[in-house]
Order: structure tokens, then C-alpha cells, then sequence
């Protein structure tokens, strides 16, 4: 395996999420792409009295959204200290749509997201991202379910704290 995708959206666990990927990053001696998705990027500017509607590029994300960008920044220096081959992509757009582009991109081999084990009723109004993934990826996907932060052991745990996002 040469490449492993995480998309991560800086939730509680999103901590659990990096923890499985780095660790099947580390096993195949992939590289960690730890990706996440700014899905507001439009902003107002005014020109005297006329609002201008623009977007950020991709590339300006990290000076408009540094809070984001330090986060994975954080992570990807965490998982590096570690022994992982990781790199940060802050990107724009609907997340299921990004992380499907990326994957294909990048040339990724599995994807790692995070379930948040919502409601029947949120998923059937809503949907989510895991199975918006899930449902379209060109590669496997791994789900780290909500349950899986609670179930960490000894064996992890060192790996979640130094990979705190």
C-alpha cells in the first residue's frame, strides 16, 4: 500500500480516527494523507455599495483559515514524530466530494473516516459523510465507529495523545 487517505473534521474523534490510520500507515509503510474539508469558503466583499461574491482557492486556504491549518499542521508533525510518512491537505468544497476527488488524486488505497453513530432519523434526513464515502470510494474504506474512542486501550493510547488533533 502507498498511500492511505484520513479525512478528519477536528471532532472528538477525530483522534480515534488518525490513531487506526497511522497505525495501518505504519504496518504497510504508506503515506498518511490527513485531509480536511473547509465546506464554507464563500465570503462578501463589498465594493462601495455592491457585494461581490468570491471563493478561496485551495491554495489561500491556510492563510484564511489558519486555526484549520494548524490543527493538521499539529497532527501530521505528531504522526511524523512517530515514524509516519504523513502530509496535511486543507481543501474546500461538500467533504464527500473532496475526499472522493483526493482519493482518486492522490491515488489512494484505502480511506479512513470517522462515524459518528448519529440517528436513523438524522442519517435518513441528513446523511453522512462516512456514507456518502462509503457508498461512491473506488477503494476500501475504513470506518472507525463513535464506539471505538471509548474502547481504546493501553496499546493506542500513546499513539492518540501524541496524534491529538
Amino acid at each position: 500500500m502507498k498511500n492511505i487517505l484520513v479525512a478528519i473534521d477536528f471532532s472528538d474523534m477525530s483522534n480515534s480516527v488518525v490513531a487506526h490510520a497511522s497505525r495501518l500507515a505504519r504496518a504497510t509503510g504508506a503515506k498518511l494523507w490527513v485531509m480536511h474539508a473547509v465546506t464554507d469558503t464563500s465570503f462578501i466583499s463589498g465594493a462601495g455599495e455592491v457585494p461581490v461574491p468570491w471563493t478561496i482557492s485551495d491554495e489561500d486556504l491556510p492563510r484564511h483559515f489558519p486555526s484549520e491549518q494548524g490543527k493538521l499542521s499539529e497532527a501530521v508533525a505528531a504522526l511524523q514524530d512517530m515514524g509516519v510518512d504523513a502530509q496535511s491537505l486543507l481543501v474546500s468544497g461538500p467533504a464527500v466530494d473532496r475526499v472522493l476527488t483526493m482519493a482518486k488524486e492522490l491515488e489512494a488505497e484505502m480511506i479512513v473516516v470517522g462515524s459518528h453513530g448519529h440517528t436513523a432519523l438524522y442519517k435518513l434526513i441528513v446523511g453522512t459523510i462516512s456514507e456518502g464515502v462509503l457508498r461512491k470510494a473506488h477503494c476500501p474504506v475504513l470506518v472507525v465507529p463513535s464506539g471505538a474512542k471509548k474502547q481504546e486501550g493501553s496499546q493506542n493510547s500513546h499513539e492518540v495523545s501524541a496524534a491529538k488533533v
